[in-house]
């Protein structure tokens, strides 16, 4: 059985502070530029299930042997048992800039879900370059299609063409990774999957953007007429 305690556990990985990515922009990062193929840090809190079934997945042997013998590539994996608000470099781990440097190493990040499969990490990979892999098993029910009594979360995303990797569960995982034979065929993988990250995230952005002014101005419009026919009677 998989222990956890209060520190990280580094079953795949290297020290803190060995990936330095440096302050530009990691999103047009390259693949070939990425020595990581595979990243998550963060805490087993809001989903334990699902992401200790993660963790067991990408500290298997086969994981291993696929990523480094055949890929020639690293994976990090660094989790806690509680997400805690003094966590920091000074007490072991790894802190913001860290986490913004190994993200920027990653052609992939481990995305799984807290109390929705939406979560801030999912965003902070698409800006970081890291292509997401999210999952559609809720960890308490198995059902694909729902996430704690959420109908169908992902859809919205995937509707608008988010160019994520979405598996049924993380027992998939290996499958996914094992269709790439050689690390060029990897590396022209992610470098198509980033463009279409770079433009999708822009083109939802200021949709989404613009469409929370459009609501906001029609809710001051309504206030106003609200307000002059309040004062009119």
């Amino acid at each position: 059985p998989l222990s956890v305690g209060d520190e990280f556990l580094r079953e795949l990985g290297a020290a803190p502070g060995r990936f330095a990515s440096p302050p530009r922009a990691l999103g047009a990062r390259p693949a070939a530029e990425r020595p990581l193929l595979f990243s998550f840090a963060g805490s087993v809190q809001s989903n334990p299930r699902g992401r200790l079934r993660m963790v067991r997945v990408t500290r298997s042997q086969p994981m291993a042997q696929l990523a480094e013998e055949r890929l020639g590539l690293r994976a990090l994996v660094q989790f806690s048992a509680l997400w805690d608000a003094n966590y920091s470099a000074a007490a072991g781990y790894d802190g913001a800039r860290e986490y913004r440097a190994v993200l920027g190493d990653s052609m992939f990040a481990l995305v799984p879900g807290g109390h929705s499969p939406e979560c801030f990490r999912l965003w902070e990979a698409i800006h970081a370059g890291a292509v997401p892999i999210v999952v559609f098993e809720d960890p308490l029910t198995g059902r694909k299609d729902a996430w704690f009594n959420c109908e169908d979360p992902l859809r919205p995303l995937l509707a608008s063409g988010a160019p994520l990797v979405a598996l049924d569960s993380w027992d998939d995982l290996y499958a996914f990774f094992d269709k790439f034979k050689t690390a060029f065929d990897l590396q022209a993988w992610v470098d198509v999957r980033q463009r279409r990250m770079r433009h999708w995230v822009q083109e939802f952005e200021a949709g989404a953007a613009a469409r929370t002014l459009a609501a906001l101005r029609r809710a001051a419009d309504a206030n106003r007429t609200a307000g002059r026919a309040a004062a009119a009677a």
